[in-house]
């Protein structure tokens, strides 16, 4: 019996490109490498090649995340462009205060009944003094 998978959600649907992943991951991995590569060059004769190798780790790890980083459907540049909007560009103290409705109501129907009794007072007195 054939079977044919389909993504239940659509939108999480990726094409693969080159070994499953897609054309963001390969990218950024081959700019890994890229980077990799270079840094060791750079560093091998100036440091060593044990720090060399570090320096690679280092230089490369956030190119490789990039390619695979993802946190609530955003990418590691939407990511950086939105947290840096929260916590820069609108960034304004934020005041918490409570709203007690139940409260809110009962001083209205309070207020009602103090301009009703105040209302009827006057209204009482006027006709005994008439």
């Amino acid at each position: 019996m054939m079977e044919v998978k389909v993504c239940k959600d659509i939108f999480k649907y990726k094409e693969g490109i080159l070994m499953g992943l897609n054309l963001r991951q390969v990218v950024c991995s081959f700019l890994a490498i890229a980077v990799a590569v270079g840094l060791y060059f750079l560093f091998k004769i100036p440091l060593g090649k044990e720090t060399a190798s570090w320096m690679c780790i280092v230089g490369a790890s956030p190119f490789a995340i990039a390619g695979f980083f993802t946190y609530n459907g955003l990418t590691v540049e939407q990511f950086i462009g939105e947290w840096f909007n929260t916590y820069f560009i609108s960034a304004s103290p934020r005041f918490w205060q409570g709203e007690n409705k139940y409260y809110e109501i009962w001083r209205k129907l309070e207020n009602d009944k103090n301009t009703k009794k105040t209302y009827f007072k006057r209204a009482f007195s006027r006709k005994q003094r008439g």
